[in-house]
């Protein structure tokens, strides 16, 4: 009897211990099944988020594109040219999902416009599609929440219907837990400019190099695009823009225009611009002549800390330099103290006649300090004539260059993905010249970096009296000339020569013998060989397919 209830008791423990294993179960499945539910929405959301901020930097690119290249705003607007102003005409219980104004920036006013789709270009957009949904009217604005806005004065953008990253709503409506999204970060607002000018014309150009010049207008915080090519109508621009006590220090933008007949006829420092410490981009030269003296660029005579971008000189220029000593003038810049020379080429034919010692011409710029020169190359004929006297001194006269980028760069300055096609040619008349100099990329390196750089045009030393140890011939770099700096050449290439005294990378190791071209020893190459270094050469190159812009030799991935 004692055996049947425990067996009894035994049956019903065990039971109990399935019960309650499979309650225990049940429960940690709920949980488990919880926490994917709630990790699989959060992951939606995250990804809703992450495509609206996506939208928002697309948008952010192309309005500022658009707004930079038309002035104005790409938004919906009437047949008479007035602006359809987003209003929300819903119910105040039709509303109470999207109430992205009470989201908005402390830099908004009460103006929000509809962003015009149809008039941006090239856009993939995730959200947004209402847009396509407004009626003629616009009188169903309300109705349409997955559309973009923009503010009239913060130029923030917004996504009306916003992306709920909330948990759950609370009966009236409002977020118990997360937040709605109608536009992403804090700083999203395209640059406004305190003034916009257009150049539509040579009269306007005028207009900003009085204002200059004068001292009443620096263009400081200004944005001046250029609206069209300007012709010069067989006008000479013989004043530039800025001087040393007047820069000019706003943004100029060519737009991708260019300056026709340009013509300089002058016995000074000659450009577009005189002293430039602002922004010149996307501007070129398409054509001209150009005579000046003393320190001069097609572009911009002396560069102060400024950047010049995207610009281009196809003018042939004649520079006689005989008011300044160790003058140079180039293509695209004079003389740069700082700041940046980036995606800018030559292929003006640029010559100097040297009337004073240590002279140079170059295709890009002259002497160089504190400046990075990247991604430049020059295609045009380079030459400069020496033919002055010699001095009782005759040790200190001479030391004339030419050179297919730059003159001189210092230890704080560096040439990067450039190259040379022109030919250069350097010509002394002077009875025993101490070291003329003719290089296809750099004249004197007092320290600088060369970099991913190569040279394929002649490079010639025209010589009364020919001394190879003094003459200074070369592919990359004609001298290097700095007691106790280390001047660096990486990765840098040119086409070789078969003829005795063939050419080598660097000239001369200057005056103190501890900087050889060791290190760009062995990169001289066949013409077939160059044509297939595009790869080695670096991502800032690609190959000239089909041999149509550059003889089959590597070019600039940005040149088209």
């Amino acid at each position: 009897m004692k055996k049947r209830n425990r067996k009894r008791k035994l049956t019903r423990s065990q039971k109990g211990i399935s019960l309650i294993a499979l309650t225990t179960t049940i429960l940690v499945l709920a949980i488990v099944t919880s926490i994917v539910v709630y990790n699989s929405k959060n992951n939606i959301m995250i990804k809703q988020y992450k495509k609206l901020e996506n939208d928002i930097d697309v948008l952010n690119n192309k309005v500022g594109m658009y707004y930079l290249k038309n002035g104005e705003l790409p938004i919906c607007m009437r047949s008479d040219r007035t602006y359809i102003e987003y209003n929300d005409n819903r119910t105040e219980e039709e509303q109470k999902y999207n109430k992205f104004k009470e989201d908005k920036h402390q830099n908004d006013n009460d103006k929000y416009f509809i962003l015009d789709l149809n008039k941006i270009d090239g856009i993939s957009l995730n959200y947004g599609a209402d847009f396509y949904n407004i009626d003629q009217t616009y009188t169903n604005l309300g109705y349409c929440p997955d559309l973009y806005v923009i503010n009239q004065q913060s130029h923030r953008i917004y996504y009306v219907k916003g992306i709920d990253m909330g948990i759950e709503r609370a009966a009236d409506g409002s977020l118990s837990n997360g937040k709605v999204y109608y536009t992403v970060g804090e700083n999203v607002e395209i640059p406004l400019y305190k003034s916009i000018k257009y150049i539509k014309d040579l009269t306007d150009l005028k207009e900003v190099r009085k204002n200059v010049n004068e001292g009443s207008q620096t263009y400081k915080d200004w944005i001046l695009i250029q609206t069209q090519n300007i012709k010069m109508n067989g006008e000479e621009w013989n004043e530039p823009i800025g001087t040393d006590a007047h820069p000019f220090e706003g943004e100029y933008n060519g737009a991708g225009y260019a300056i026709e007949n340009f013509k300089i006829n002058s016995t000074v420092s000659g450009g577009i611009f005189g002293v430039n410490k602002g922004t010149i981009q996307n501007l070129g030269i398409e054509s001209g002549k150009i005579v000046a003296n003393g320190i001069s660029g097609a572009i911009v005579s002396k560069n102060a800390g400024g950047s010049i971008i995207n610009c281009y000189n196809k003018a042939d220029a004649v520079y006689n330099i005989t008011n300044i000593e160790s003058g140079a003038s180039a293509g695209i810049c004079g003389q740069s103290t700082g700041g940046i020379i980036s995606q800018c080429y030559n292929s003006g034919t640029i010559t100097a006649n040297f009337s004073k010692r240590f002279s140079a011409v170059c295709g890009i710029v002259g002497i160089a300090s504190n400046t990075r020169i990247e991604e430049c190359y020059n295609i045009g004929n380079i030459s400069g004539i020496a033919q002055y006297s010699l001095s009782k001194n005759k040790w200190s006269d001479g030391n004339n260059r030419a050179c297919g980028i730059a003159d001189e760069i210092d230890t704080q300055s560096k040439i990067i993905n450039c190259y040379n096609m022109g030919n250069i040619t350097l010509t002394t008349k002077i009875a025993e010249d101490v070291c003329p100099v003719a290089a296809g990329i750099l004249g004197q390196n007092q320290g600088g970096n060369v970099e991913n750089c190569y040279n394929v045009g002649n490079i010639t030393v025209n010589e009364t009296r020919t001394d190879i140890k003094t003459t200074r011939r070369a592919a990359i770099c004609g001298c290097n000339y700095l007691n106790g700096n280390e001047s660096n050449y990486i990765n840098c290439y040119y086409v070789s020569e078969t003829t005795v005294n063939s050419l080598t990378a660097v000239g001369s190791n200057g005056y103190d013998g501890k900087n050889g071209y060791a290190p760009i020893v062995g990169n001289a190459k066949k013409p077939s060989e160059l044509r297939n270094l595009a790869s080695v050469l670096g991502d800032a190159y690609k190959e000239d397919k089909n041999s149509s812009l550059n003889s089959g030799y590597p070019i600039l991935t940005w040149q088209q």
